[in-house]
Protein backbone atom coordinates (compact mmCIF):
# COMPACT_ATOMS: atom_id res chain seq x y z
CA UNK A 1 0.00 0.00 0.00
CA UNK A 2 1.26 3.58 -0.79
CA UNK A 3 -0.20 7.42 -0.36
CA UNK A 4 0.05 10.14 -1.78
CA UNK A 5 -1.33 13.20 0.78
CA UNK A 6 -2.66 16.34 -1.12
CA UNK A 7 -2.57 19.44 1.20
CA UNK A 8 -3.81 23.07 0.47
CA UNK A 9 -6.78 22.22 -0.89
CA UNK A 10 -10.02 24.33 -0.06
CA UNK A 11 -12.89 21.86 -1.64
CA UNK A 12 -12.46 18.07 -1.85
CA UNK A 13 -10.89 16.51 -4.74
CA UNK A 14 -13.14 14.62 -7.36
CA UNK A 15 -12.20 10.99 -8.71
CA UNK A 16 -11.64 12.18 -12.17
CA UNK A 17 -8.82 14.61 -10.44
CA UNK A 18 -6.84 12.32 -8.53
CA UNK A 19 -4.91 9.34 -10.99
CA UNK A 20 -2.09 6.84 -10.17
CA UNK A 21 0.02 5.51 -12.66
CA UNK A 22 3.64 3.31 -12.96
CA UNK A 23 6.45 4.58 -12.99
CA UNK A 24 6.57 4.40 -16.87
CA UNK A 25 3.10 6.56 -16.77
CA UNK A 26 1.01 3.78 -17.30
CA UNK A 27 -2.67 4.13 -15.93
CA UNK A 28 -3.48 2.25 -12.97
CA UNK A 29 -7.42 1.74 -12.34
CA UNK A 30 -9.16 0.00 -9.57
CA UNK A 31 -10.08 -3.65 -10.06
CA UNK A 32 -6.98 -3.54 -13.28
CA UNK A 33 -4.40 -6.42 -12.50
CA UNK A 34 -5.66 -6.64 -8.79
CA UNK A 35 -4.68 -2.88 -7.85
CA UNK A 36 -7.36 -0.66 -5.93
CA UNK A 37 -7.51 3.01 -5.64
CA UNK A 38 -9.21 4.98 -2.58
CA UNK A 39 -9.36 8.40 -1.96
CA UNK A 40 -10.40 9.61 1.58
CA UNK A 41 -12.82 12.75 2.68
CA UNK A 42 -11.49 16.05 2.86
CA UNK A 43 -9.89 16.87 6.59
CA UNK A 44 -9.38 20.30 7.22
CA UNK A 45 -7.43 21.00 4.11
CA UNK A 46 -6.14 17.51 3.30
CA UNK A 47 -7.18 14.34 1.65
CA UNK A 48 -5.48 11.38 1.03
CA UNK A 49 -5.14 8.76 -1.64
CA UNK A 50 -4.47 5.19 -1.54
CA UNK A 51 -2.74 2.79 -4.08
CA UNK A 52 -3.16 -0.76 -2.70
CA UNK A 53 -0.76 -2.91 -4.90
CA UNK A 54 -1.51 -6.31 -5.42
CA UNK A 55 0.85 -9.36 -3.95
CA UNK A 56 2.20 -10.09 -7.30
CA UNK A 57 3.51 -6.89 -8.05
CA UNK A 58 5.76 -6.73 -4.12
CA UNK A 59 8.16 -8.91 -5.72
CA UNK A 60 10.67 -6.06 -5.66
CA UNK A 61 11.01 -2.46 -4.72
CA UNK A 62 9.40 0.39 -7.22
CA UNK A 63 7.96 3.68 -7.83
CA UNK A 64 4.49 4.92 -8.69
CA UNK A 65 3.56 8.06 -9.11
CA UNK A 66 0.44 10.02 -7.86
CA UNK A 67 -1.40 12.17 -10.39
CA UNK A 68 -3.01 15.50 -9.16
CA UNK A 69 -5.24 17.87 -11.40
CA UNK A 70 -6.28 20.75 -9.22
CA UNK A 71 -9.73 23.05 -9.28
CA UNK A 72 -9.58 26.45 -10.22
CA UNK A 73 -7.73 28.07 -13.36
CA UNK A 74 -4.15 26.25 -12.69
CA UNK A 75 -5.46 22.84 -14.21
CA UNK A 76 -1.64 21.89 -14.60
CA UNK A 77 -1.61 18.74 -13.11
CA UNK A 78 1.50 17.81 -10.26
CA UNK A 79 2.68 14.53 -10.08
CA UNK A 80 4.78 13.09 -6.94
CA UNK A 81 6.80 9.77 -7.05
CA UNK A 82 5.94 7.28 -4.05
CA UNK A 83 8.16 4.63 -3.27
CA UNK A 84 7.11 0.95 -2.68
CA UNK A 85 9.80 -0.39 -0.36
CA UNK A 86 9.29 -4.06 0.27
CA UNK A 87 10.70 -6.25 2.70
CA UNK A 88 10.37 -9.28 4.43
CA UNK A 89 9.22 -10.72 8.39
CA UNK A 90 9.93 -14.00 9.48
CA UNK A 91 10.69 -15.78 12.23
CA UNK A 92 11.41 -19.46 13.56
CA UNK A 93 10.20 -22.00 16.05
CA UNK A 94 12.08 -21.88 19.27
CA UNK A 95 12.98 -24.71 21.59
CA UNK A 96 12.71 -23.28 25.27
CA UNK A 97 13.16 -23.81 28.79
CA UNK A 98 11.47 -22.17 31.69
CA UNK A 99 14.49 -22.24 34.09
CA UNK A 100 16.62 -19.71 31.74
CA UNK A 101 16.24 -16.12 30.56
CA UNK A 102 15.15 -17.20 26.72
CA UNK A 103 15.63 -15.26 23.37
CA UNK A 104 13.01 -15.00 20.54
CA UNK A 105 14.11 -13.48 17.05
CA UNK A 106 12.27 -11.72 14.43
CA UNK A 107 14.03 -11.35 11.24
CA UNK A 108 13.42 -8.38 8.53
CA UNK A 109 15.06 -8.88 5.36
CA UNK A 110 15.68 -6.37 1.98
CA UNK A 111 16.09 -3.77 3.83
CA UNK A 112 18.49 -0.83 2.81
CA UNK A 113 21.71 -0.02 4.75
CA UNK A 114 21.62 2.58 7.74
CA UNK A 115 17.83 2.39 7.59
CA UNK A 116 16.51 0.27 10.46
CA UNK A 117 13.12 -0.34 11.68
CA UNK A 118 10.89 0.01 14.30
CA UNK A 119 10.04 -3.18 15.80
CA UNK A 120 7.12 -3.72 18.07
CA UNK A 121 6.92 -6.92 20.46
CA UNK A 122 3.47 -8.35 21.84
CA UNK A 123 2.61 -10.91 24.58
CA UNK A 124 0.81 -14.00 23.92
CA UNK A 125 -3.00 -14.18 25.23
CA UNK A 126 -4.37 -10.66 25.29
CA UNK A 127 -1.71 -8.93 23.04
CA UNK A 128 -0.29 -6.57 25.69
CA UNK A 129 1.94 -4.37 24.25
CA UNK A 130 5.69 -4.82 25.61
CA UNK A 131 7.22 -1.69 26.70
CA UNK A 132 11.43 -0.77 27.09
CA UNK A 133 10.77 0.22 30.38
CA UNK A 134 9.20 -3.59 31.23
CA UNK A 135 12.81 -4.67 32.81
CA UNK A 136 11.14 -6.96 35.15
CA UNK A 137 9.97 -9.10 32.27
CA UNK A 138 12.05 -8.65 29.20
CA UNK A 139 15.07 -7.45 27.21
CA UNK A 140 14.02 -5.02 23.70
CA UNK A 141 17.03 -5.73 21.51
CA UNK A 142 15.98 -3.75 18.10
CA UNK A 143 18.96 -4.92 16.34
CA UNK A 144 20.72 -3.16 13.08
CA UNK A 145 21.16 -3.45 9.63
CA UNK A 146 23.91 -5.65 8.21
CA UNK A 147 25.73 -5.73 4.87
CA UNK A 148 23.31 -7.87 3.18
CA UNK A 149 20.15 -6.05 4.29
CA UNK A 150 19.33 -8.17 7.33
CA UNK A 151 17.81 -6.77 10.98
CA UNK A 152 18.11 -9.51 13.70
CA UNK A 153 15.51 -7.85 16.46
CA UNK A 154 15.66 -9.75 20.06
CA UNK A 155 13.42 -10.04 22.69
CA UNK A 156 14.44 -12.03 25.48
CA UNK A 157 12.45 -13.28 28.04
CA UNK A 158 13.39 -13.03 31.63
CA UNK A 159 13.11 -16.82 33.52
CA UNK A 160 10.77 -14.69 35.96
CA UNK A 161 8.41 -13.96 33.14
CA UNK A 162 9.48 -17.54 31.95
CA UNK A 163 8.19 -19.77 34.98
CA UNK A 164 4.74 -18.53 34.41
CA UNK A 165 4.84 -21.02 30.45
CA UNK A 166 5.73 -23.45 33.19
CA UNK A 167 2.46 -25.39 32.39
CA UNK A 168 2.21 -25.05 28.67
CA UNK A 169 3.56 -27.07 25.95
CA UNK A 170 4.16 -23.86 23.70
CA UNK A 171 3.25 -20.08 23.52
CA UNK A 172 3.65 -17.22 20.98
CA UNK A 173 4.48 -13.60 20.75
CA UNK A 174 4.59 -11.70 17.86
CA UNK A 175 6.45 -8.66 16.35
CA UNK A 176 5.43 -6.01 13.57
CA UNK A 177 7.43 -3.76 12.07
CA UNK A 178 7.09 0.14 11.18
CA UNK A 179 9.59 1.83 8.68
CA UNK A 180 11.89 4.68 9.63
CA UNK A 181 12.25 5.55 6.58
CA UNK A 182 9.34 6.11 5.20
CA UNK A 183 7.89 7.15 9.04
CA UNK A 184 3.93 7.59 7.88
CA UNK A 185 4.09 4.19 6.10
CA UNK A 186 1.33 2.05 8.33
CA UNK A 187 2.92 -1.37 10.46
CA UNK A 188 3.43 -4.73 8.80
CA UNK A 189 0.74 -7.38 9.75
CA UNK A 190 1.76 -9.42 12.68
CA UNK A 191 4.51 -12.07 12.46
CA UNK A 192 4.06 -14.78 14.73
CA UNK A 193 6.90 -16.22 17.02
CA UNK A 194 6.26 -20.17 18.15
CA UNK A 195 8.11 -20.89 21.35
CA UNK A 196 7.99 -24.62 22.42
CA UNK A 197 8.47 -25.77 25.20
CA UNK A 198 11.27 -28.34 26.39
CA UNK A 199 12.78 -29.96 29.44
CA UNK A 200 16.28 -29.81 29.94
CA UNK A 201 18.68 -30.39 32.77
CA UNK A 202 20.24 -27.42 34.04
CA UNK A 203 23.80 -27.53 33.38
CA UNK A 204 25.22 -25.84 37.11
CA UNK A 205 28.67 -24.99 35.59
CA UNK A 206 27.08 -23.42 32.69
CA UNK A 207 25.62 -19.76 31.90
CA UNK A 208 21.98 -18.92 32.91
CA UNK A 209 20.58 -17.68 29.83
CA UNK A 210 20.37 -19.75 26.73
CA UNK A 211 19.89 -17.67 23.60
CA UNK A 212 18.56 -19.17 20.62
CA UNK A 213 19.12 -16.52 17.67
CA UNK A 214 18.30 -17.02 13.99
CA UNK A 215 18.98 -15.23 10.83
CA UNK A 216 18.02 -15.44 7.07
CA UNK A 217 20.90 -15.45 4.54
CA UNK A 218 19.39 -15.60 0.64
CA UNK A 219 16.55 -18.24 2.03
CA UNK A 220 18.30 -20.23 4.54
CA UNK A 221 17.93 -20.56 8.08
CA UNK A 222 20.67 -20.75 10.30
CA UNK A 223 20.15 -21.47 13.77
CA UNK A 224 22.26 -21.15 16.93
CA UNK A 225 21.58 -22.71 19.95
CA UNK A 226 21.69 -26.50 21.05
CA UNK A 227 19.44 -28.96 19.62
CA UNK A 228 17.45 -26.14 17.89
CA UNK A 229 14.61 -26.75 14.84
CA UNK A 230 13.84 -24.11 12.60
CA UNK A 231 11.37 -23.95 9.87
CA UNK A 232 11.31 -20.91 8.17
CA UNK A 233 7.96 -18.78 8.06
CA UNK A 234 7.99 -15.70 5.66
CA UNK A 235 6.24 -13.01 4.29
CA UNK A 236 6.25 -10.20 2.39
CA UNK A 237 5.13 -6.52 3.81
CA UNK A 238 5.86 -2.89 1.69
CA UNK A 239 6.29 -0.11 3.16
CA UNK A 240 4.97 3.29 1.45
CA UNK A 241 6.05 6.75 1.26
CA UNK A 242 3.40 9.22 2.66
CA UNK A 243 4.54 12.19 0.42
CA UNK A 244 2.61 15.46 0.01
CA UNK A 245 1.19 16.79 -3.16
CA UNK A 246 -0.02 20.25 -2.60
CA UNK A 247 -2.73 20.91 -4.79
CA UNK A 248 -3.25 24.64 -5.61
CA UNK A 249 -6.30 26.27 -4.22
CA UNK A 250 -8.44 27.73 -6.82
CA UNK A 251 -8.31 31.46 -7.71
Amino acid sequence: MVSCVVTGLTEALETDQVKWTTFEDAPITTGSDGFTIETSSLTGNTQTTTLTVPGSQTDTDKVYKCVITPTGDDVTAKTTEVNLKVFTVSSTPESVTTDTDQTLTCTIGDLDANQAVTVTWKEPGDGALIINSDNTNYVLIPGTVDGEGIQNAQLTIKQAKMAGYADQTSFTYKCSVTSSQYSDSPSSVEQVVVANVVEKEIDEGGDNAAVIAASVVGGVVFVAGAGAVAVLVYKKFCLSAAVAAAAAPPV
